[in-house]
Order: structure tokens, then C-alpha cells, then sequence
């Protein structure tokens, strides 16, 4: 009875994203800019937050990292598979060093100008119109060769992130780590805010397998 609950629930969220226009925006590293309150939200945040309804909590970090490892942690309890490849990427987080894994590239002048977009999203970062204002905090380049994978961003805002919101800067690199397991940027968004939400802490390891798989995760050994 607990599974479809769950499944039913992930099943509304998806066709509230798909109102929202979620797959409609690009597949990269988005914040969208939030004019009343000064401040970026990740846009995977921004379409996920609320849909499964305000009983669904997403803890507040004190730190990024402290977001992030909460969810390493979790993932060694309820699908273990995963954990070792959270663990790479929290380490390599801004590392430049392009010989490892994940190598990460600075941007001063920002990775794409803000452009706006014709899409509907409740709360203060909505434009006067009803759309929002989109910035590419992140540019995520395919896997070379060697299947190193490198990444453009913007300094401004991952440091404005992590100092002033440290929970949208975990939902970005969460998103952006995701992309190793997931091919739909809508399914992928899904899974990042139940990796963020109580949800993920209240599921047994049953319960999480049946929610990923039904995402599509992929390139998961067993």
C-alpha cells in the first residue's frame, strides 16, 4: 500500500512538471533569479518544491556539504550502489585537476546571460508577466575518451549560493552529478528533490529501488 502511495505521488509530481513546461528548458545547471528576495533558486528546486504537498519537508543545511552527505549517507542505507559515486563527486567538487574524474572550470564573466522564459513557477521568482529569468549556472561538457567529464560555471553564483543558500547549491550539483544515471531532465528532477525531501528518509531500501528504477536510472552495476 506504501509503494502506491509513493508511486502515485511521483506520478502527480511528473504531470505538474509537465504543465510547468519542465522539459522545456535546457538540460544544464539553471538557477533562476529571484528579484524579490535578491538571491538564485536552483530550477530543479523551483518546479519541484511543494508538489508532493507541505507535509513533505526538505531539510535546511547549514552547509552544502552538510546537504550533501546527509544524502551520501542515505544512499549507503537504502541503495548503497550509488554511494560510492556521490562520494567521487563530493570529493572532486571544484577540483582542477583535469587528469581526475571531475574537473571543474571557473567562469568570472558567467557561463550564459540571463534570458527569460515563457514559464509559469508560484512564489516571488516569477517575473511581473508570469515567466521567469533563467541563468546556466553550470555547463556540464559529455564525458571524453577517458570518461572525464568536465564542468564550465559560474563563480558568482555557486558562491552566492553557498554562502547565502546552501540547500539550492546542493540541489545544483545534485542535478548535475544525476546526470551520470538519468537521460530526461524531468525524471532527473524528480529524483533530485526525493533525494532532498524527508521522503527519501522515511522509504525502506525496497521502497527507493522501485522509486529509481521507475525513473529510468541507468549504468548502475549490480
Amino acid at each position: 500500500m506504501k509503494k502506491l502511495v509513493f508511486m502515485v505521488l511521483f506520478t502527480a509530481l511528473s504531470l505538474k512538471m509537465a504543465f510547468a513546461g519542465g522539459v522545456a528548458v535546457g538540460n544544464g545547471g539553471d538557477v533562476i533569479m529571484c528579484s524579490t528576495e535578491v538571491t538564485f533558486k536552483s530550477l530543479d528546486y523551483a518546479l519541484t518544491v511543494n508538489n508532493f504537498g507541505n507535509n513533505i519537508e526538505i531539510p535546511s543545511p547549514q552547509s552544502y556539504r552538510e546537504s550533501l552527505t546527509r544524502i551520501e549517507s542515505l544512499l549507503k542505507l537504502k541503495y548503497s550502489k550509488l554511494s560510492p559515486s556521490l562520494h567521487e563527486f563530493i570529493a572532486l567538487y571544484q577540483n582542477h585537476d583535469f587528469l581526475k574524474k571531475y574537473a571543474w572550470r571557473p567562469l568570472r564573466n558567467g557561463v550564459e546571460t540571463i534570458i527569460e522564459k515563457p514559464m509559469r513557477i508560484a512564489g516571488p521568482c516569477r517575473t511581473s508577466w508570469g515567466g521567469i529569468q533563467i541563468a546556466q549556472a553550470v555547463i556540464r561538457h559529455p564525458p571524453n575518451s577517458l570518461g572525464r567529464i568536465e564542468f564550465d560555471f559560474d563563480e558568482d553564483i555557486l558562491m552566492s549560493l553557498e554562502q547565502h543558500d546552501p540547500l539550492q547549491l546542493s540541489f545544483l550539483l545534485i542535478h548535475e552529478w544525476l546526470w551520470n544515471f538519468f537521460d530526461d531532465a524531468s525524471r532527473l528532477r524528480k529524483v533530485n528533490y526525493f533525494f532532498h525531501s524527508s521522503l527519501f528518509e522515511k522509504m525502506s531500501p525496497g521502497e527507493v529501488t522501485l522509486v529509481l528504477e521507475s525513473q529510468g536510472l541507468k549504468g548502475v552495476n549490480n
